[in-house]
């Protein structure tokens, strides 16, 4: 006997995925309380993520990239360099499977939803976890100068992201 499990949702939110990032809009609160707070914890595969509707175009979780993140830990690299980091999902999984990890993002915001939110909430230190809130095309030739080496490298750049021109030598 198969029982079928319903699941209550509290409030559902949608938003409109346009071409051109002026047109991008936070997501929209299409049933639930509107006076509840607009931020709150999921959780996948037993890791937390804090995530926010309220604070900007995206809540601040990937959800397309779940197996990616899976992967990530199951596969425990000793160091990850996690580019364009936002909130930092990736650094989190290598954390808890052991890694070291550098993060880099463009934005000071994100290093603060990255810290406060998902690596407190999983109850990580920051000792082995560095954040550079940076651009990542400026920081990648500073981190091979040092010769830093790394055994998994994220690269999932924002879809609105202007790559730099850049010619190819002939």
């Amino acid at each position: 006997m198969v029982r079928s499990r319903r699941s209550a949702f509290a409030r559902i939110f949608a938003r409109f995925l346009p071409k051109k990032n002026a047109e991008r809009e936070s997501p929209e609160l299409v049933a639930g309380d509107r006076d509840s707070d607009l931020q709150t914890t999921v959780m996948e595969c037993g890791v937390h993520f804090r995530i926010d509707f309220g604070g900007s175009y995206s809540a601040g979780l990937f959800v397309d990239q779940r197996e990616n993140r899976q992967f990530v830990r199951r596969i425990a690299p000793r160091k990850l360099l996690n580019c364009f980091a936002y909130t930092c999902s990736f650094s989190v999984v290598a954390g808890l499977a052991g890694a070291s990890t550098v993060s880099i993002d463009l934005s000071r915001k994100s290093r603060w939803r990255a810290v406060a939110r998902n690596f407190t909430i999983n109850g990580m230190s920051m000792n082995q976890h560095r954040f550079l809130a940076d651009d990542v095309f400026d920081v990648l030739p500073r981190l091979a100068r040092k010769g830093e080496k790394f055994d998994v490298i994220i690269l999932d750049p924002p879809t609105f992201r202007a790559l730099p021109r850049q010619t190819i030598p002939s």
